[in-house]
């Protein structure tokens, strides 16, 4: 398991990485123990200026892992890592990725549905010999790791006790799974866990958390098998180095010289786990080691990559309280719905735009959209004509759906698959051109294709209190809804994609609009 808020697009460090080769001469290296299902995707943007070093003592994963490997500096070892250097009865459950060195403790399991009982059964016991993490790097001879990911099902304070040396002196930030409660596996908990990382130096930067409902009331699963109700059981935590803090006490003798590199890593590890800001501090803050054309060319590559801020903390009263919600739109609701949008030859024809389109890539919204499939096109009221040129199947969809208040748009064409859904956030992509929060006016959907077969997907509105309405997708329904609301899509099941035409409209003063582009469009295709 790892993190879900991943940054898809990080333009400063494809910008290091393509433009200025920054790394070539000292790669970014990326140690992952408990490899099971490959490397990580987002360490690709590095390409050949990355290393990448596994850990799998599964023989039958170990194999498949080192048949996929892909670079030539990747390497995958068959060692169980541990405090030390010693042997240790290794638990294998019927499910593999819940084998451990903390077998289950499943009279705590057996409170929860019988799947969970049935996969963490233990079917064999093997004592594995275990070595230290700092045992490896030295006979191995490595002298940096960069980051650390750990997944190894409750084992995971015995490695960082094992690893003090090269957190000390190299690494700059770790992503790991932790357990709240000892009661699961009798293992180390967080608490455990921060502790150990604080006195390390370590900051927590994020953590994601994951519920389980009791078979009391028993509830569908998301695909990360967490489920909407339940006591919260483990979480994915990410610790990072808060390199502004150190560089300002970099003369004390317990902290590692900072340099243009080891800043640069920090910072683009911050870009990737979404957190622009705390990258563009530390590059702001770093005027003594970086040139300063370099320093300013980075910043206005972070800023160029906020395409999709998120707000879902924002002070909303109730929707019946939004006084500035569009006359159309009826209150207290907050939404309208619209049915037989289009006609059947005019949707066919938007669904062809955009399933053929060229555009058509990985999401370049924010972590919310993780794993959908889209483009975003961004225009003026001007430039509503020149949208429609470039894009003639999407003219009824825009003669019907734009409203005249408004004078921006923020256009995305969403393809959901199966087992997809939305997080819960605040459309604000327009901020993106001039780094002022801005709420949509209204945000209007339109399904495009909705397959038959479909369950879930429903969209969730609601704000910081209460739920305004849940809405059921049905192909050819128009929906528009107040752009303050908090909204989410469940998760879709369905045996092909799920369409849909998201419109952000705004209404800009004239000396804001004079920032937004009449006509672009975004895309994560390499070419088209």
């Amino acid at each position: 398991m790892g993190h879900t808020r991943i940054n898809t697009n990080p333009t400063m460090t494809r910008y290091l990485v393509e433009e200025l080769g920054v790394f070539e001469n000292d790669p970014i290296v990326i140690c992952d123990v408990g490899a099971r299902g490959g490397f990580e995707p987002q360490w690709q943007v590095f390409s050949s200026q990355a290393c990448s070093i596994g850990f799998e003592p599964d023989p039958i994963e170990f194999a498949r892992l080192q048949d996929s490997l892909s670079s030539a500096t990747d390497r995958i070892y068959p060692l169980a890592l541990g405090k030390q250097r010693e042997r240790r009865l290794f638990s294998i459950c019927r499910h593999p990725g819940g084998s451990s060195f903390y077998p289950a403790d499943l009279h705590f399991i057996e409170r929860f549905p019988p799947e969970y009982a049935q996969e963490l059964t233990v079917t064999q016991t093997l004592e594995v010999e275990t070595v230290s993490l700092d045992e490896f790097v030295r006979d191995y001879q490595i002298s940096t790791i960069d980051f650390l990911k750990l997944d190894t099902e409750g084992s995971e304070l015995d490695i960082l006790q094992g690893a003090r040396n090269i957190l000390q002196n190299s690494v700059l930030g770790l992503s790991l799974e932790v357990l709240f409660h000892s009661s699961m596996r009798q293992q180390p908990t967080f608490s455990d866990i921060d502790r150990f990382l604080q006195a390390m130096g370590f900051q927590l930067f994020d953590l994601e958390i994951y519920r389980h409902a009791r078979r009391a009331l028993p509830r569908p699963m998301s695909k990360f098998g967490n489920t909407d109700i339940g006591q919260v059981l483990w979480g994915q935590a990410l610790y990072l180095r808060d390199g502004v803090a150190e560089i300002d006490r970099s003369n004390s003798s317990d902290c590692q010289p900072w340099h243009q590199t080891r800043i640069l890593k920090l910072a683009s590890l911050m870009e990737i786990f979404t957190l622009p800001d705390c990258a563009l501090e530390l590059i702001r803050d770093s005027t003594a080691f970086l040139d300063r054309d370099l320093q300013t060319s980075i910043e206005r590559a972070i800023v160029r990559n906020v395409n999709s801020l998120t707000e879902p903390a924002m002070n909303i009263q109730s929707a019946d309280r939004l006084s500035t919600a569009p006359s159309h739109v009826p209150q207290p609701r907050g939404y309208a719905q619209r049915f037989d949008c289009l006609s059947a030859a005019e949707l066919q024809h938007l669904a062809q735009t955009i399933t053929t389109s060229p555009y058509l890539a990985a999401s370049q919204l924010s972590t919310n959209f993780q794993g959908s499939r889209g483009f975003s096109v961004i225009f003026t009221r001007s430039g509503i004509d020149r949208v429609k040129e470039h894009f003639p199947g999407f003219a009824p969809y825009l003669d019907k759906a734009l409203k005249s208040a408004c004078n921006a748009f923020y256009l995305n064409p969403l393809l959901l698959d199966e087992g997809m859904g939305v997080e819960p956030h605040v459309d604000c992509s327009i901020s993106s051109y001039d780094m002022v929060l801005t709420i949509p006016k209204i945000v209007s959907v339109l399904y495009v294709q909705v397959p038959e077969d479909t369950i879930g997907g429903e969209l969730i509105l609601r704000t910081e209190q209460r739920l305004i309405g849940t809405i059921v997708p049905q192909t050819n329904k128009l929906v528009y809804f107040v752009g303050q609301l908090l909204h989410s899509v469940n998760p879709v099941h369905c045996s092909s994609s799920r369409i849909s035409l998201i419109c952000e409209q705004y209404h800009l003063s004239e000396d804001r609009l004079k920032n937004i582009p009449e006509f672009e469009i975004k895309s994560a295709a390499k070419k088209y």
